[in-house]
């Protein structure tokens, strides 16, 4: 079996490459620990500061910016307003969703693979919620 890391760091490698359509994708981690599982796994997420990256990665809250985010958990998509999409495990299985009029909002493109993938931002705190509710009741 592989390493659930490599898994990860590949699926994010994938989706990065195609948000920008490029190669090499420049990424600002912000408060993670996924930097050296990139280092080792991937070649073309380049970690860079924040400055001059695409895109943020993080599984916290970060400080406002102009910059879109890759949430790394379910909170932080629906809580950060640059929130494009996020990637994230739930019961040992990788889940992947964008967030199609953010996605918009900076001009991203994704290639038609990504159409299952996609919601509106105003429906992530519904399912969500559905989500919640029922694992309480």
């Amino acid at each position: 079996m592989q390493d659930p890391q490599y898994i990860e760091v590949r699926l994010l490698e994938k989706v990065l490459s195609d948000m920008f359509d490029s190669s090499k994708v420049f990424v600002c981690l912000y408060d993670t620990n996924k930097a050296q599982t990139i280092k080792k796994y991937s070649d073309k997420i380049i970690i860079t500061d924040c400055q001059n990256a695409q895109i943020f990665l993080t599984d916290k809250h970060i400080p406002e910016n102009s910059k879109p985010v890759f949430a790394l958990n379910d909170e932080i998509l629906k809580t950060l307003k640059n929130a494009i999409g996020g990637l994230y495990w739930k019961k040992g299985r990788p889940q992947l969703i964008f967030l199609e009029d953010r996605l918009d909002k900076f001009n991203i493109k994704l290639p038609p693979e990504y159409k299952g993938f996609m919601i509106q931002s105003k429906n992530l705190t519904f399912v969500l919620v559905q989500y919640i509710v029922s694992i309480h009741t």
